[in-house]
């Protein structure tokens, strides 16, 4: 089942800056952050206001560094756990990158927005993109500075408006995948306890295995159950 079937994702997209990402004070990253959030809300994703969760839009290159998944997992945790209402359920992390060709006589710009999609409940990479190969060769002629900079925020507007359909697509069917064990005494064998009665009515419940076989000489036995359950949030 669709997790948007059941309730609303949870969703903060936030940048991180590498020595291949343009500067973050660069207009590009808020275009980019803007779009593809808006890609996410239309296809029925509840996007985290940074403010809110005192974030802030752009930051010094020391707090946006790229860093490993667990840090931002765990930083999400303690921070649901100290503000009732603001779980976060996935974390969109998304760089921006641009350089120019100058060997080409045309001198096109080359636009990337790769990143990775982080799922906080198991710490998993639910996704990552490399942000395509795309180049622009219409920068108008004497366009710099400023101009310059605008410019290139629209053509990376442009591939982050792709990068979060497709994200949106991705997610729409996604489901988080959960294994419990559990281990149920004293049954008669043959007749499943109701441990495993009750299994079988949860939603998107794949399978019962037994972890050991049944002594079969005694009716009094211990056995362990293994479900896999396949859980939308």
């Amino acid at each position: 089942m669709p997790v948007l079937a059941t309730v609303r994702w949870q969703v903060l997209v936030i940048g991180e800056t590498s020595n291949e990402t343009l500067a973050p004070n660069h207009p590009a990253w808020r275009r980019a952050d803007a779009v593809i959030s808006e890609q996410l809300i239309q296809a029925g994703f509840s996007i985290h206001d940074k403010a809110a969760l005192g974030l802030a839009e752009q930051c010094p290159d020391a707090e946006c560094l790229r860093r490993p998944v667990q840090e931002y997992v765990s930083w999400a945790r303690e921070h649901a756990a100290h503000m009732p209402g603001a779980r976060i359920d996935l974390i969109v992390i998304y760089e921006v990158v641009a350089s120019q060709r100058v060997s080409a006589a045309t001198r096109p710009w080359r636009v990337q927005v790769p990143g990775r999609m982080v799922d906080v409940a198991n710490a998993e990479i639910v996704d990552q993109w490399s942000g395509g190969d795309n180049e622009f060769s219409d920068l108008p002629f004497g366009c710099v500075d400023a101009c310059e900079a605008n410019w290139i925020a629209n053509r990376v507007a442009e591939v982050a408006r792709e990068v979060g359909a497709v994200l949106a697509e991705k997610l729409a069917g996604y489901e988080r995948k959960f294994v419990f064990q559990a281990k149920a005494d004293g049954f008669t064998p043959g007749v499943p306890p109701d441990l495993v009665m009750r299994a079988y009515r949860v939603p998107r419940w794949v399978g019962i295995a037994a972890l050991a076989p049944p002594n079969r000489r005694s009716r009094d036995e211990s056995r362990g159950w293994h479900e896999r359950h396949r859980c939308p949030l």
